[in-house]
């Protein structure tokens, strides 16, 4: 039989203010906000037809099975009765009848009435026994058809709690009362745990569902607040959870202090509201606190030399090399001021080794290594499919990608629009052939600008990679490679773990620390105010500029921003928020620049500037002729010879062309000729490769 909404309404005295169609308009059923409303407005809209309702002020919605229970009303149906929304109204009205259980609640529970209102407890029967019930509300105070029952004191129930439905997904209890403005919020095991403490003033709520089985989802509740207290029972499931609780803690909110509390084991207390019904006993929990986490925040100003000292527990000499991979890794959490790096050597001279040992300073997820890789793989396996768009996507923002061991630089002339920032969204479209379908159009879209460290074998980079990075080399020096086979031979004769004690090292720990520190912070936008000195670094004993100076100053200005981070608990904002880079950043920043500046001008890799320095300059001074008309002219022979002798080491013939002349001659230094007899090739100094030879003081060395 159709029920008729209108009849139930008017039988309940209910006013009808408006009926347009079939839709029958009345004041808020639910929550009461219509009190402020004018006489003939209301907004709870009831479909006279289906008994579906909307309240347009506050949001609450139903069906006629809700409808029904708001109005006190059980329909009687022939299949089993259906759980309804406003059932704990029910359950509740039940509670205020029985005395035996409110005296429980009140005097051996410790609950206030206010509180035992507020909410929501009742008294029922289920599964053939009566329980306490207690029901779950969402953030806005929806209830969540869910109720945790507590077996009244004495009972012969075999469980003394039971959540019904059986099937019901557990939640977090307490969630509606959260007060967002404190800035501290307790987590417990139990309901009236949290009850308990929320009659203290404090924000609380529970697992309700055992001390182990805190769900990710449910950290989303723990954003707001930057204080979280765990105070869970003092049995070992209780303390096994609350150590698994931390742990999750410390990888989702770095940033957040973590306090635990311990139920005292001298007070016969299980838990806390056992504890707080004793007397001092808030007193008792306030006080038996441990802080399990603090915020990474950084103590102190970092100079680069300082920084230099943390990393040389891992990477021995190469100073300037293992400061600018680090900022080159650090760059990754800032808006747009990434810079990249290619790391370019010969095999074991530790190119690949330098990045590798600065990523784990850093968090996993935010490091992707990259072994050998084409480029068609790197824009399809790093991304996720998109139906919709029928693309990759594929986000890089706030990442660093680590190209290790490239045997060429053909995938990294793929991504120059990434290396540039050109746009935070580049489509990549690519062909796919397949036997079956022919050939298809694939796309992949990078999002997010990144920074980049790539490392090669290969010396003859293309100008339009070296105009976006700054090239490096590992240095090979006897020094270095001393202190390197040391280091090496005292972790093997050791009996201690000696990385071990060098990841637990204080410096190396506070270096992690204050990287999270950063990478939370969020920094955006820089400023850089000193103009004058910036001008004056920039054009030190520099008479001509170039279209290249236009990508090495936007180089410079990365390095300045990154080293303002560095240190930004320590550098002033501008009233729009940009973080303002001092003196020292700008002069640390050409410092570095400076130990580098001659490989970016020239497009030659340091490693290949010393082969410059130590082969080819002291072979042209060996055969300056008087007539300085005449030209000299070096064969590769001579090279080879030459290099043997340097290094204590013979490079084939092929090895030497590709590593050495070809890149030298790619660069306008050297350029190749044909010998007297026409049967070999010679090389001869080009006029831009006598300038460099004669710069003042020499090529410097890498060191």
């Amino acid at each position: 039989k159709k029920m008729d909404i209108k009849k139930l309404l008017q039988d309940r005295n209910i006013l009808i203010k408006k009926a347009p169609g079939d839709e029958l308009v009345i004041d808020c059923l639910v929550n009461n906000c219509d009190t402020d409303s004018a006489i003939n407005e209301a907004h709870f809209y009831i479909n006279s037809s289906t008994g579906a309702f909307q309240c347009k002020k506050c949001g609450v919605e139903g069906g006629l099975k809700e409808l029904l229970a708001i109005l006190g009303i059980d329909k009687v149906d022939s299949k089993k009765k259906e759980f309804t929304p406003y059932d704990y109204q029910r359950y509740e009205t039940q509670l205020e009848d029985n005395s035996e259980i409110m005296d429980y609640l009140i005097h051996k529970r410790g609950l206030k009435t206010d509180t035992i209102k507020q909410r929501h407890l009742g008294f029922g029967k289920f599964f053939g026994r009566t329980w306490i019930t207690i029901p779950y509300f969402d953030e806005k105070g929806n209830f969540l058809n869910l109720y945790k029952l507590r077996a009244p004191e004495g009972s012969n129930s075999a469980s003394k709690y039971l959540v019904y439905p059986t099937k019901a997904e557990t939640r977090l209890y307490g969630l509606e009362l959260l007060d967002t403005t404190q800035n501290n919020i307790f987590i417990c095991e139990g309901e009236f745990d949290s009850m308990i403490l929320n009659q203290h003033g404090h924000n609380a709520i529970s697992i309700g569902s055992g001390a182990q089985t805190f769900k990710d989802d449910w950290l989303e509740s723990l954003k707001p607040f930057d204080e979280i207290s765990i105070c869970f029972d003092n049995d070992p499931a209780g303390e096994a959870g609350a150590l698994k609780l931390i742990q999750k803690l410390g990888y989702i909110f770095p940033l957040k202090q973590v306090i635990k509390h311990t139920i005292p084991h001298d007070d016969g207390a299980k838990d806390v509201s056992d504890l707080l019904n004793q007397k001092d006993g808030f007193y008792k929990l306030m006080g038996s606190t441990e802080i399990v986490q603090k915020p990474p925040v950084m103590k102190r100003s970092m100079s680069i030399g300082e920084l230099a000292d943390v990393l040389d527990l891992t990477i021995k000499e190469d100073k300037v090399n293992k400061i600018l991979a680090f900022l080159c890794f650090l760059s990754m959490y800032t808006e747009n001021s990434q810079f990249n790096i290619i790391f370019n050597g010969p095999s074991s001279s530790g190119k690949t080794y330098i990045p590798l040992e600065i990523a784990k300073l850093f968090p996993e997820e935010d490091v992707i290594d990259l072994g050998k890789v084409t480029n068609q793989a790197f824009f399809y396996e790093q991304g996720e499919y998109d139906q919709e768009t029928n693309s990759m996507i594929i986000d890089y923002s706030r990442k660093t990608l680590l190209f290790m061991d490239q045997p060429n630089t053909e995938v990294i002339s793929k991504i120059r629009p990434l290396l540039s920032h050109d746009k935070k969204v580049i489509t990549n479209k690519m062909t796919d052939s397949n036997l079956k379908y022919g050939t298809k159009t694939k796309t992949a879209k990078i999002v997010g600008f990144c920074s980049v460290v790539f490392c090669t074998t290969d010396s003859l980079i293309d100008e339009q990679e070296l105009t976006r990075v700054i090239l490096l080399s590992p240095d090979t020096s006897p020094k270095k490679i001393k202190r390197v086979i040391e280091a090496k031979i005292n972790s093997q004769s050791s009996i201690i773990n000696d990385r071990g004690i060098i990841e637990s090292n204080p410096i190396r720990q506070e270096l992690m620390s204050r990287i999270l520190d950063i990478k939370y912070a969020a920094i955006k936008d820089f400023y850089i105010p000193n103009k004058e000195l910036l001008e004056e670094l920039l054009h030190n004993g520099k008479h001509q500029v170039s279209t290249r100076d236009t990508r090495d100053i936007t180089k410079i200005f990365s390095l300045i921003h990154v080293l303002a981070l560095l240190n930004y608990r320590f550098r002033d904002k501008t009233e729009d928020g940009r973080l303002q880079a001092d003196d020292q950043d700008i002069y640390d920043a050409f410092s570095l620049w400076n130990e580098i500046r001659l490989a970016q001008e020239t497009g030659i890799s340091p490693h290949v500037l010393g082969f410059v320095e130590t082969i080819v300059k002291d072979l042209f001074k060996e055969r300056q002729s008087p007539d300085v008309n005449t030209e000299i002219r070096i064969k590769r022979e001579d090279f080879i010879k030459k290099y043997s002798v340097v290094h204590n080491t013979i490079l084939d013939d092929k090895s030497m062309i590709n590593k050495y002349l070809r890149p030298l001659c790619y660069a306008g230094i050297l350029e190749e000729l044909k010998g007297d007899d026409r049967r070999e090739n010679v090389y001869a100094l080009t006029t831009y490769g006598k300038n460099i030879l004669n710069v003042k003081g020499g090529i410097p060395s890498i060191e």
